[in-house]
């Protein structure tokens, strides 16, 4: 195949979809030279500095929203330790993983049909990706949260590693293991509980309540207040709409630039279930879901709660700070035409 810009493809050994015969594959059609895969932190790492030597105007990544993290924070760390900020590379993403949430805001489809769109056709359209930084991770995300999610995400991580036999693998690899995890672990626990936590939410800038009863209009918070104190059992910010699975969870992520979707959710486990189709597609509202659109804030809990950052899970925390980032990236659109 003709490479129409420098492209490197970065393949996560780990990811669900990347198997040896599909790595080979994916490697035969990008060009040995131009693959690297990883199988650990430390690859990782090696190979930020590699892509960044070889000065590539594409970098792709071949895994689920966990990878594109790694991706995305060890160039941009090798990047600016460089002094070469204002170079980032366009950002492309392979369906490779297994929720795949940024991939699904590029309609991403076939990973190797992608790959040919996105190696030979250098003015793809690109949309900007916002991302969300946390100061003590020294990380940027485009999506993490607090409460269900991580309690949910670490469930299935535990259902993953325990289950054995390759039917039980597949389904425990898919968004049936998601709902195995939440039926059989996540909710008999969360039944047994007296209630969700407090928590305190402060706005450290610009912050906006989108508010259900006037139109969803925006009412601007000064900088400094408290946006939200009460039980919550989840607490998730994005700058994309989706969780794995096309799940809407953040319907409104990209409709203020520069700032993040907060969502505050205090309900129960019976009535997220009961109207989980219409939480699904991102059209429920409800007097305990609370909207804020916010620059930074900062978290804190009355216990220490599951955390995750892009799908990962990241132990607990009863105190987290949320900035935008600063960075400025270009994600790739394989699914449209070029523009000439």
């Amino acid at each position: 195949m003709t490479v129409a810009t420098r492209t490197a493809l970065i393949l996560n050994a780990n990811a669900k979809q990347v198997t040896a015969r599909r790595a080979a594959r994916l490697r035969d059609m990008a060009g040995a030279d131009d693959v690297y895969i990883s199988h650990s932190l430390e690859d990782a790492e090696r190979v930020a500095a590699l892509v960044v030597e070889r000065g590539y105007d594409r970098v792709l990544s071949g895994g689920g929203d966990g990878t594109l993290v790694q991706v995305v924070n060890s160039i941009c760390r090798r990047l600016d330790l460089l002094a070469r900020a204002t170079s980032y590379p366009q950002l492309g993403v392979l369906r490779l993983g297994t929720g795949n949430a940024v991939a699904s805001v590029v309609g991403g489809g076939r990973p190797e049909d992608d790959l040919v769109r996105l190696m030979t056709h250098p003015t793809l359209p690109t949309v900007p990706l916002e991302l969300i930084h946390s100061p003590v991770d020294n990380m940027d995300f485009p999506f993490a949260g607090i409460g269900y999610d991580g309690e949910i995400l670490n469930d299935y991580l535990w259902l993953k590693n325990n289950v054995k036999g390759p039917l039980l693998e597949d389904m425990a690899h898919s968004v049936l293991g998601y709902f195995a995890a939440l039926f059989s672990r996540t909710l008999p626990r969360k039944l047994a509980e007296k209630g969700p936590p407090t928590v305190r939410i402060v706005s450290r800038g610009k912050a906006f309540f989108r508010d259900p009863q006037d139109h969803d209009a925006l009412k601007q918070i000064p900088a400094g207040s408290v946006l939200y104190q009460g039980p919550a059992a989840m607490v998730s910010a994005a700058t994309v709409p989706f969780y794995g699975y096309n799940f809407r969870m953040f319907p409104f992520a990209q409709d203020v630039p520069g700032m993040m979707q907060l969502r505050v959710v205090s309900l129960g486990p019976w009535r997220i279930l009961r109207n989980l189709p219409a939480i699904w597609r991102g059209d429920y509202r409800d007097p305990d879901i609370l909207d804020f659109h916010v620059e930074d804030v900062e978290i804190t809990g009355s216990a220490p709660l599951p955390f995750q950052i892009g799908g990962d899970a990241r132990g607990h925390r009863d105190t987290l700070q949320l900035c935008m980032s600063h960075r400025k990236l270009e994600l790739v659109n394989p699914g449209l035409t070029a523009v000439h």
